[in-house]
C-alpha cells in the first residue's frame, strides 16, 4: 500500500568509489590545491558569457 524506504548502505565488488579520493582530510589521496585550476577553467564560460551579455546590452541601449 503506502510506504517509504531509506538507503542505509551500499556496496559493490566493482565500485570505483574510494574514500581516499572523496575526503578532504590531510591524508587523502588527492591534492586539493590542484582543484584551483579546474575551478578557473569551469568558471571561464560564465565569465565570457557575462562580458558578451554586457556588450550586447550596451549596444541595445544605444540603438533604443
Amino acid at each position: 500500500y503506502k510506504g517509504n524506504f531509506r538507503v542505509v548502505g551500499r556496496s559493490s565488488p566493482n565500485s570505483l568509489y574510494d574514500l581516499k579520493l572523496a575526503t578532504y582530510d590531510v591524508r587523502s589521496a588527492f591534492n586539493q590545491s590542484l582543484a584551483c585550476g579546474f575551478i578557473e577553467l569551469w568558471g571561464l564560460q560564465s565569465r565570457t558569457f557575462n562580458v558578451l551579455r554586457a556588450k550586447l546590452k550596451s549596444i541595445e541601449r544605444k540603438l533604443l
